[in-house]
């Protein structure tokens, strides 16, 4: 057969796999035509994924683990279309569970922080996620007036923060969270006193 034939019948075959892939999905998942646009564009290497293989497994494991309802699953592949590619067992299982005891969370309320911050997924716990929960958490006052403020937050202070903020995980403390603690320390604003 000629090499031209066999590229051109390959390229239908993996449309064909492709675009019966990405039905599946939207069927799974309910999402619209522009939804399922979307999640391709964000994470285009979904297309090479096996349904059967790859993504229903992947889906029926995260939603099983967090008891999420339909609505919230497709909510979190959405905002977070790589979640279709990450290795639940070797990843995603264990950051959920090293962050549900680090912050004593039952199921309902790790299901919580995932849904408000699906990114949640992708970060490592010990790389991302302790990190930044240690820094919120230090009890070291600033040596001076221009040193990084602390929150110096309790156990529960922190547990109620993510809670409330599931997005506090994802903000790079020393660029996005001290400046902005410096400034309502400076301001002597009571609020922040008020929450933790």
């Amino acid at each position: 057969m000629d090499s031209t034939l066999r590229a051109a019948r390959d390229a239908v075959n993996s449309a064909e796999f492709s675009a019966a892939n990405c039905e599946l999905l939207r069927a799974r998942l309910g999402l619209s035509e522009g939804e399922l646009r979307r999640v391709v564009v964000a994470y285009p290497t979904v297309l090479g994924y096996s349904y059967e293989d790859n993504l229903a497994p992947s889906l029926a494991a995260l939603q099983q683990r967090l008891s999420l309802s339909e609505s919230q699953l497709r909510r979190v592949v959405i905002a977070q279309p790589q979640v279709l590619g990450y290795s639940y067992d070797a990843n995603v299982a264990p950051s959920l569970s090293k962050l549900q005891r680090r912050l004593q969370l039952c199921d309902e309320e790790l299901a919580r922080v995932v849904v408000g911050q699906p990114a949640v997924l992708s970060y490592s716990f010990e790389a991302k996620i302790e990190p930044a929960l240690a820094k919120l958490q230090a009890a070291s006052p600033p040596a001076s007036p221009a040193a990084p403020a602390r929150l110096e937050l309790s156990a529960s202070s922190l547990r109620r923060l993510v809670l409330l903020y599931p997005a506090v995980l994802g903000y790079s403390y020393d660029a996005n969270l001290a400046p902005k603690l410096q400034q309502w320390r400076s301001e002597e604003r009571g609020g922040l006193n008020n929450f933790v």
